[in-house]
């Protein structure tokens, strides 16, 4: 908790980055199914504009000191059924993927 101030910007900063790279493939599948690509995926500039499209749902704190690596687990719009996954090692951003697939890395 005592990082939270340090921690928020890099990891929005950081799915920001990560969504500009999957934006078009989610727009495309989104109006593929009949939907509108805009509700649950649209095109932003800035990371702020994110924070109305992701929830916190779960924090994983390694039960090992010595690896200090989080998970935060985060539903989102684009995303409905895996959700976002973002992994810190020594609070630094370490990786981003669908929830479930997340841990499949370790």
């Amino acid at each position: 908790m005592e990082y939270s101030s340090t921690i928020h910007p890099q990891v929005l900063e950081s799915i920001h980055h990560h969504y500009a790279g999957i934006v078009e493939k989610y727009r495309n599948a989104y109006s593929t199914w009949g939907e509108d690509p805009d509700e649950y995926a649209p095109y932003v500039e800035r990371p702020e504009q994110l924070l109305d499209r992701i929830q916190l749902m779960s924090i994983l704190i390694s039960d090992s000191s010595a690896k200090d690596e989080l998970y935060l687990n985060f539903s989102c719009s684009w995303d409905r059924e895996h959700g976002l996954g973002v992994h810190m090692k020594q609070m630094k951003m370490e990786h981003i993927q669908g929830v479930y697939t997340l841990y499949d890395l370790e």
